[in-house]
């Protein structure tokens, strides 16, 4: 490797080496890895929102906006439920 890349890496190691703190993003299924409960399957979250159960929904229906206009309270709800969820 030369010129162009090797500056670019020689860069991005410079940045590196000054910064304070690194955030790395990763893909689907990190979260299942950690002990959060999956967003897809129909374990986790499904049996953990019984509404969603009642209703005969997957999460992937549920979060979908048009709720937030036919019942807002069920949208809300699921939202405020998953943030909780997910913040711990």
């Amino acid at each position: 490797m030369s010129g162009p890349a090797q500056q670019t890496l020689a860069r991005a190691r410079g940045l590196l080496a000054e910064a304070s703190a690194l955030l790395i993003g990763t893909g689907a299924g990190k979260g299942a890895d950690s002990g959060l409960p999956t967003f897809r399957g129909t374990d986790d979250l499904w049996k953990a929102f019984p509404p969603a159960r009642r209703l005969g929904l997957g999460f992937q229906q549920l979060a979908h906006p048009r709720w937030f206009v036919e019942q807002p309270r069920l949208a809300w709800d699921f939202y405020g439920w998953r943030l909780a969820v997910t913040s711990r």
